[in-house]
């Protein structure tokens, strides 16, 4: 460089198209040195703004052209921004697969950690298990409440997921809609369709037999009354008269139902004079009453006949209920968690 002073940013036609050496041992002024290390390229190529965007640096324009150190200073401030992750939220890159070219903005690793630490990338309404005993709402993880239905400024009634299960909706179990319960009682609706099935019993006599009864009979005092047919009759009589002549019965008393008769059929006598005599005579009508022996019993013992080999059909009966309709638990297996839902807006 035969002269730095001449190397300035004010024109072009100092060193275009020609060489210029810096010869040994000659001197160069620090002002030279400035200005020759200060005007690299054609001054033409200089640019404050690389685009429409007043302090912005295109990286489409890097190679036509040097940035001015307005630029350079203004970018300098963007740059120190991005590091600390305070680039534009349009800068930032939600997700990526493979490389990454060389022009495309990623977050600080602050930026990564303060994302994660509060999954503060989730959308409202996010719902997560959290293993642990205990949960400070807000506190624990910020923007995150319990699922314990209550009700959080700015985003309203909270689901109540305490002692529930969670089930993916469909038509029926629209979005929000709870129901269940964690037991129950079944009813005869609930059974499945079936029968009870009964063998008509039969009831068998290995052989003929008898079966023995003794009893006693009790009668109390009581009497028969009782009348007959009126009866009557005559049979002889004998005896000897020698007085008079006459034979008949004589000497022989009769009262009663007994009498004399006049009949002489059949008398049989010893008259010297005329031979009479007279026949008994009889007439009678039994009638009475028999009173009982007072208040006695008959006692009797029988045996009832042998029947032959036989058996004892049943048609129809009733089986008896059973069980007690007590409710139990339908719950499956399970793992207590805490729920937690996300009030704030992803960010």
């Amino acid at each position: 460089m035969a002269n730095a002073g001449n190397y300035t940013d004010s024109t072009d036609t100092d060193f275009t198209g020609n060489t210029y050496n810096i010869k040994k041992d000659v001197k160069i002024s620090a002002a030279d040195m400035r200005n020759a290390l200060h005007t690299k390229e054609k001054v033409g190529n200089k640019q404050v703004y690389s685009t429409d965007a007043e302090g912005t640096l295109s990286a489409g324009s890097s190679d036509e052209y040097y940035p001015s150190s307005r630029l350079a200073g203004a970018n300098l401030d963007a740059l120190r921004d991005a590091l600390d992750k305070k680039q534009d939220a349009s800068s930032r890159v939600s997700a990526f697969t493979g490389n990454v070219s060389d022009n495309t903005k990623y977050p600080s690793a602050k930026l990564v950690y303060d994302k994660l630490i509060n999954l503060s990338f989730f959308p409202k309404g996010t719902i997560l298990m959290y293993d642990g005993t205990s949960w400070n709402d807000n506190v624990t993880l910020k923007g995150w409440y319990k699922c314990e239905g209550q009700t959080v400024a700015g985003y309203g009634k909270l689901p109540n997921l305490k002692n529930r299960f969670v089930i993916g909706y469909d038509a029926t179990n629209t979005p929000q809609r709870s129901g269940g319960s964690n037991s129950t009682t079944l009813t005869t609706d609930n059974l499945p369709s079936h029968n009870h099935s009964l063998t008509a019993l039969t009831l068998g006599n290995e052989a003929a037999h008898t079966h023995s009864v003794s009893a006693n009979t009790d009668t109390k005092t009581h009497s028969h009354t009782f009348t007959g047919t009126n009866q009557t009759g005559e049979f002889g009589s004998y005896g000897m008269e020698l007085k008079g002549g006459n034979g008949g019965a004589y000497g022989v008393k009769v009262s009663g139902v007994f009498s004399l008769s006049s009949n002489k059929n059949g008398v049989y006598g010893h008259n010297p004079g005329n031979g009479e005599g007279n026949l008994i005579h009889f007439s009678m009508t039994p009638s009475g009453t028999i009173n009982g022996n007072g208040s006695h019993s008959h006692s009797f013992t029988a045996t009832s006949g042998t029947g032959s080999k036989h058996t004892h059909s049943l048609s129809s009966s009733t089986i008896s209920a059973t069980g007690s309709g007590t409710s139990f638990d339908n719950r499956p297996s399970y793992y207590a968690l805490i729920y937690i839902i996300k009030v704030t807006d992803a960010g």
